[in-house]
């Protein structure tokens, strides 16, 4: 409900930024402009992207959080979120230890931490859903990347999927772009090949760039993929320490064509850098 309050105040603002400009004609362009420059950034994030729907009955739940190394405390609020599917990044010894404390409906499907690096990351299962997970390992995509990334075949209600934790290289200058650049295109080959054999494809995770960006564009196209986010509101989540309104989306999740997302939501600022991601999705 928040979301679509949120849609109707941006075309209120831009109603009225248009009203301003007409009545001082000097301010006709900049005003138009203005408005053109928000919709093309605020709008997809509130119209859908016409992923369709699925046969009821057939939903998973899946959260996605980077705890920013040795934030246990995050754990609680994953305990009551009650997701079917967990992904923890930046998970460290620390974490592992206070895991069956803090979540004891869950277990550790897959756990490599890592206590000198970002790279370390889980899946959690919750005790009582009703899938199944065929495999879960840890890849490196493209092969020659070096952050290990967590990918699992799981099935339900006669569904199967391939899920990717994805947590591609903060792009801090040039050649770090660049890099992530060569993720994004390996993940991309990954997705486009597994789709066209016929398989299913949801990837979650800390993209380390936004929707706008040309490398988060070309996975789209080059993996055959749809932004899961779109049409489901303002859901941003870096830097979690600051209002909504100026935190940027960089948690995100893309899927295949035979996906469709009932729902997704950005947590609250739990101590970590990230707010928590939350998607509910089906297979049509």
């Amino acid at each position: 409900m928040l979301e679509h309050v949120r849609g109707q105040l941006f075309v209120a603002a831009a109603l009225g930024t248009l009203w301003f400009a007409a009545r001082r004609s000097r301010l006709v362009l900049p005003g138009l402009g203005a408005v053109a420059l928000t919709g093309w950034f605020v709008m997809p994030m509130f119209v859908s992207g016409g992923s369709g729907r699925a046969e009821s009955g057939a939903g998973l739940t899946v959260t996605h959080l980077n705890i920013d190394l040795d934030h246990v405390d995050a754990l609680d609020h994953l305990a009551e979120q009650d997701s079917d599917i967990v992904f923890v990044q930046e998970f460290t010894s620390a974490v592992a230890e206070a895991f069956a404390d803090r979540l004891p409906a869950y277990e550790i499907a897959l756990a490599n931490p890592s206590d000198d690096s970002t790279h370390g990351s889980a899946m959690l299962i919750r005790d009582d859903w009703d899938g199944t997970v065929f495999s879960a390992e840890i890849v490196n995509i493209p092969p020659t990347s070096r952050r290990p990334l967590i990918l699992a075949e799981v099935g339900w209600q006669g569904e199967t999927v391939s899920l990717l934790s994805l947590h591609t290289t903060r792009p801090g200058h040039a050649a770090v772009y660049y890099g992530q650049q060569e993720e994004f295109a390996g993940v991309a080959d990954w997705s486009r090949q597994l789709i066209e054999d016929g398989g299913t494809v949801v990837i979650i995770g800390d993209f380390n760039t936004t929707p706008y960006a040309s490398n988060f564009r070309s996975l789209l196209s080059n993996g055959n993929l749809r932004n899961g986010l779109r049409g489901q509101g303002w859901q941003t989540t870096w830097p979690a320490s600051v209002p909504s309104v100026f935190q940027i989306p960089i948690d995100l999740m893309v899927h295949s064509n035979d996906v469709v997302v009932h729902g997704a939501e950005a947590g609250p600022n739990l101590g970590p850098d990230h707010r928590p991601l939350t998607v509910e999705l089906a297979v049509k």
